[in-house]
């Protein structure tokens, strides 16, 4: 059943009153004239800007406007047109004030329908109560569609609470008296007294609590002996929370003094970063903080984000450290190229010479076979071997680095 009692909405603006006749010229011919019907049409408009005020009727004000403009093109009198100027504006100011509390209610139905069949029946008819309070400040939302709005969010609330209702009544034919319902109580907070599973454990110990208290009066002679079995229960449970805790907080104190010096080593091996410093001493750093345990939400996260800045600036300057290696051993390597490439040239340069020579000197063995002529031909032949050799080491000295240029 719906909890609270909605009182009937009602128009919060106040009309202005719009009844007063056009007054007449002092000259009174007994007909009026155009401009006294003009002006009567005038106050007739303005007070129809007043009746749609809750009607939200965008259609209507706006022939209201091309009506007014077009009674408005022979001149109009200053204090009707400050006055209907004055009802335009009180319209949309209204029409804001009632889209407003529309999407208040809107939003409102929403979040009443998310918890519609909930059965955690304390905490989600707190909620519903704070919702109905939510909806008596939006204010109006304008005639009909208000009450409209107001029925579904009141068709939602009576789901729940109708649920509850019989959810406590089965309770109630379930349990034939409240001392046999304490009795069961016990039992339960007997069942949870040795759980470790703190948080959840200390949830349904106050949950039992409540239910304790909703229970009733069991009789003045059963009443302090089940309190007394049921608290036992409980103060057992807490005591050793109060143990586990404390023991955690220390814990996590030396794991937050560990990790501290482990940021205080991290900071002075970024600082005297050297040719020789070598990424496994981050990484060992690593591996102790993962081992040095939680130091406490309070504490974790900035000691962590400090530590994870210290390391991206560490692996950084190394990245940077290596990439700088890299492009020395690169221009190392295209130099000790450069300089083959050059011997290389000159060898097959001199091999091309030496060639010549030899055809030549093998010509001239043909007309003159000189023991001189057979002497240089040997010596030229064994340097054209030896610089064959030396071009084949050059070559193969050019292709390795030439290989490990690609690599990179």
């Amino acid at each position: 059943m719906f909890i609270i009692n909605e009182e009937k909405l009602t128009q919060v603006e106040d009309k202005e009153e719009e009844t007063k006749q056009p007054g007449y010229s002092r000259n009174d011919f007994g007909w009026e004239s155009l401009a006294s019907v003009e002006e009567s049409r005038q106050n007739q408009l303005i007070s129809e800007v007043y009746s749609i005020m809750n009607t939200g009727d965008d259609e209507k004000l706006e022939f209201i406007k091309r009506e007014w403009d077009s009674l408005s093109e022979e001149g109009i009198d200053a204090a009707l047109e400050t006055r209907f100027t004055q009802a335009i504006h009180r319209y949309e100011t209204r029409q804001e004030r009632l889209e407003e509390a529309q999407s208040i209610k809107h939003e409102l139905i929403e979040k009443a329908d998310k918890v519609k069949d909930s059965t955690d029946w304390n905490k989600t008819s707190t909620y519903l109560q704070e919702l109905q309070n939510e909806w008596k400040e939006a204010g109006f939302a304008g005639q009909d569609i208000d009450q409209d709005l107001w029925e579904k969010f009141r068709a939602i609330n009576d789901h729940f609470f109708d649920k509850r209702s019989k959810h406590y009544e089965q309770l109630t034919e379930d349990r034939k008296d409240t001392r046999a319902l304490k009795e069961q109580l016990i039992v339960e907070a007997e069942t949870l007294k040795d759980s470790t599973d703190w948080k959840k454990t200390s949830t349904d110990m106050r949950n039992l609590m409540t239910r304790w208290k909703q229970a009733g009066f069991a009789g003045r002679e059963f009443e302090d002996e089940l309190w007394e079995r049921f608290n036992t229960a409980r103060q057992y449970f807490y005591q050793q929370q109060r143990v586990f805790f404390d023991e955690m907080r220390e814990t996590q104190g030396e794991a937050r003094k560990a990790k501290e010096a482990i940021i205080t080593r991290a900071e002075a091996l970024v600082q005297s970063f050297h040719d020789a410093t070598q990424r496994s001493e981050m990484e060992a750093m690593f591996e102790e903080w993962k081992k040095a345990g939680h130091s406490g939400r309070e504490f974790e996260e900035k000691l962590w984000n400090q530590f994870r800045a210290i390391q991206d600036d560490f692996y950084d300057r190394f990245k940077k450290r290596e990439q700088s290696r890299r492009e020395a051993t690169i221009a190392d390597a295209e130099n000790q190229i450069e300089d083959l490439d050059a011997r290389i040239s000159a060898l097959e340069s001199i091999n091309d010479k030496i060639e010549a020579k030899l055809s030549s000197l093998e010509g001239q063995l043909a007309s003159n076979d000189s023991d001189a002529i057979r002497e240089e031909v040997a010596a030229l032949k064994q340097t054209l071997a030896d610089n064959n050799q030396k071009l084949d080491e050059y070559t193969q000295e050019y292709n390795k680095l030439d290989s490990q240029l690609n690599r990179f």
